[in-house]
């Protein structure tokens, strides 16, 4: 049901107050001692500012003013958007034009001209790339595997599928999951330089000091372009299962995924988006009392075309409709009042079943609105072709990529342990001393 617009900024103090107490009205109880606490879920910015909001209001008199009715979370488009963008941060580089086997080399090969610098300006033909990269990746990986494994047809259907599953499990726990490094120097060795034994914690640093080398010394006995590939195969399936797990809305399956992320998150100094995982997955846990954790959950989708794989996240879902009501708008040339813009907001969804009604009345298909799902297996076929004749996951002593030298063995090994559990330690206390969850009329599980 929509709601309306309002004429306020968010990212302004006294905007995001007024919208906080606009959406207040709604929930059950509201101006009375006793509230029912509702979630409103949004990006990260828009929960950032309304907790704020809660902060700054906590030393009102009734549980309305405090704005104890609303209970921000954190919605699932926007940080699969942000997680591209770590995925690109790590493995998208233009200067990797020549590398096959990068993820901007497989943009080139396979002219997906679409694709930009930043995952969130088209994510769509991202998404698409990232797939076909993924697939191409596990092609390459499976020769690999059959080929030193000489696996061979048993010659019986039953044999043959027993086989396929030990197959498949040994293929995930080789080369999805990346190597764990034994020793103890996790933190400090992120970037690791091929011609000495220094180590960096960021790739510029290492870049700088490989061209200090006036004479290349004997490489380390590792592999950059395997560990490149693994940390790859790695990243793509947790975006893979996390689009799967959101098609049939399977909403704990998207939140045990969020503990992979958070560890990348916190890899790539995105701190906010770490923060803000941290919070949803306490409120899940620990916070919330079992009803709303269970709705927090499940809650997190919607489905307006029926079928077991149509669910989206609800912000983007928002994102659509936003996107309506601003064709909207613009009819207006910037003349917008309090009141065009109540009317075409909550008049959107009304005006969409009239215009359905006549488009059924005289058989016009429209779209359906969906991304279009087009065949993947010749792309996926030419590019996997081209990996395994690079033999990418052939261990080969001193190789590494141009643009990503020293390339890690695994991503999240590179965290220090100790500062992030003392950071999760210390986020967890803050999350309870919020004025949402020290109310009287909320229970905090232990």
């Amino acid at each position: 049901m929509p709601l309306g617009l309002l004429n306020c900024n968010e990212a302004k103090t006294e905007g995001i107050i007024e919208i906080s107490q606009y959406q207040h009205k709604l929930v059950p109880g509201n101006n009375t001692d006793t509230v029912i606490r509702m979630l409103s879920v949004g990006d990260l910015l828009t929960v950032e500012r309304q907790q704020n909001a809660q902060e700054d209001m906590r030393d009102s008199a009734t549980p309305s003013s405090r704005l104890e009715g609303l209970i921000p979370a954190l919605a699932d488009f926007h940080s699969y958007g942000n997680f591209m963008e770590v995925i690109w941060h790590l493995l998208y580089s233009a200067a990797s034009a020549m590398d096959i086997g990068t993820l901007f080399q497989a943009r080139n090969f396979l002219n997906a001209r679409a694709v930009p610098g930043s995952p969130m300006k088209n994510i769509n033909a991202c998404e698409e790339l990232l797939f076909k990269y993924a697939d191409a990746l596990l092609i390459a990986a499976f020769d690999h595997y059959c080929k030193t494994h000489n696996v061979k047809d048993k010659g019986d259907d039953k044999l043959n599928q027993e086989l396929m599953g030990k197959i498949l499990d040994d293929l995930v726990n080789s080369y999805v999951i990346p190597e764990i490094p034994k020793d103890d120097e996790t933190a400090k060795s992120a970037y690791k330089c091929p011609y000495c034994k220094c180590s960096f914690k960021r790739m510029k640093s290492l870049q700088t000091h490989i061209k200090s080398h006036s004479v290349k010394k004997c490489s380390l006995k590792d592999d950059g372009v395997l560990n490149y590939s693994r940390n790859a195969l790695a990243l793509c399936y947790i975006a893979k299962n996390f689009v799967d797990a959101r098609k049939h809305g399977d909403g704990e399956r998207i939140l045990r995924l969020y503990k992979f992320m958070l560890l990348y998150y916190k890899v790539d100094g995105r701190t906010k988006y770490a923060y803000q995982t941290l919070h949803l997955l306490s409120q899940v846990s620990f916070l919330l009392p079992p009803a709303l954790a269970h709705e927090l959950k499940w809650n997190r989708f919607v489905n307006t075309k029926g079928g077991l794989d149509k669910n989206v996240e609800l912000d983007r879902h928002l994102e659509h409709q936003n996107k309506y009501v601003k064709l909207d708008l613009a009819r207006y040339q910037g003349k917008i009042t309090e009141k065009s813009l109540a009317r075409c907001s909550r008049s959107y969804s009304k005006i969409e079943k009239i215009l359905n009604s006549i488009d059924n009345e005289i058989s016009v298909v429209q779209p359906s609105g969906r991304h279009t799902e087009v065949d993947l297996t010749a792309d996926v076929k030419l590019l996997g072709d081209q990996y395994k004749m690079a033999n990418l996951f052939r261990f080969t002593e001193g190789r590494h990529h141009t643009r990503f030298p020293g390339f890690p063995k695994n991503y999240p090994v590179t965290l220090d342990v100790f500062k992030f559990k003392k950071w999760v330690l210390k986020k967890m206390k803050e999350f309870q001393e919020l004025n949402i969850y020290k109310s009287d009329d909320i229970v905090v599980k232990n």
